[in-house]
């Protein structure tokens, strides 16, 4: 009996895997997400671990949602998965299933004990691409003096690069990044992505700026006063 029980938990893995949400997929809700992947992992055949009890839930977990609107190149899920599979068989089998949809880019084997992506992450990073008459002339310059005013900024902005120029002086991309939770040793707000675009926009306007569109880049945790990513983070737990 105790044989049995052991090969069923050697047949048990933990993965994490990365997919990007582009297109017409920006305007699905996280919960349509959920239900998407769900489906899917359900149409491949791979087995996913149930908890137990009289309402049994799938072990799935996701990371903070992404704003209805806003495209994301960073969207992450841990699965338990029952039974014999690999990193990449993982990642091909669902992406058979998404049709291109939802694309996983990269999965990784976890470690059983890690934290879940919820309570891990610190950081979220957001590109921000702004058109106007000449963002290269100065008038970024201008509107950059009057970030610092927003309350949606105030000890909410944990860095912003605005240095990354495309094109010929036609566009410009803001990169920030904004806390996920409160975190005590800084006891900064969570940044509210919505809230801050609203406020950036009374900004950007006078200055004949535009946003064209906003992308979620990354996600971070905070490790030893470094930033490190969700798959980065997995080599602690070894």
């Amino acid at each position: 009996m105790a044989d049995h029980i052991n090969l069923n938990k050697e047949m048990e893995k933990k993965f994490r895997f990365r997919f990007s949400k582009t297109g017409e997929y920006k305007y699905f809700s996280h919960l349509d997400i959920i239900s998407i992947i769900t489906r899917a992992l359900r149409r491949a055949k791979i087995r996913i671990k149930y908890s137990k009890g009289y309402n049994p839930r799938p072990k799935i977990s996701f990371g903070p949602p992404t704003p209805l609107g806003i495209e994301s190149n960073a969207e992450y899920c841990d699965i338990i998965v029952v039974g014999p599979i690999t990193e990449d068989e993982l990642a091909r089998r669902l992406n058979d299933q998404l049709h291109k949809r939802i694309i996983i880019d990269t999965a990784r084997e976890a470690a059983p004990g890690i934290k879940n992506l919820m309570s891990q992450i610190d950081l979220i990073e957001y590109l921000i691409y702004i058109r106007g008459r000449d963002p290269a002339s100065g008038s970024l310059e201008k509107m950059a003096g009057r970030i610092g005013g927003m309350d949606e900024f105030k000890g909410s902005i944990h860095n912003i690069d605005s240095a990354n120029f495309i094109g010929d002086g036609e566009a410009v991309i803001l990169k920030l990044s904004g806390y996920a939770k409160i975190c005590k040793d800084r006891n900064p707000k969570v940044f509210k992505l919505m809230n801050f675009l609203e406020g950036f926009k009374d900004i950007l306007v006078p200055c004949g700026l535009s946003i064209e569109r906003v992308i979620k880049e990354e996600l971070y945790i905070m490790k030893e006063k470094k930033k490190i990513t969700p798959f980065e983070i997995l080599q602690f737990y070894v």
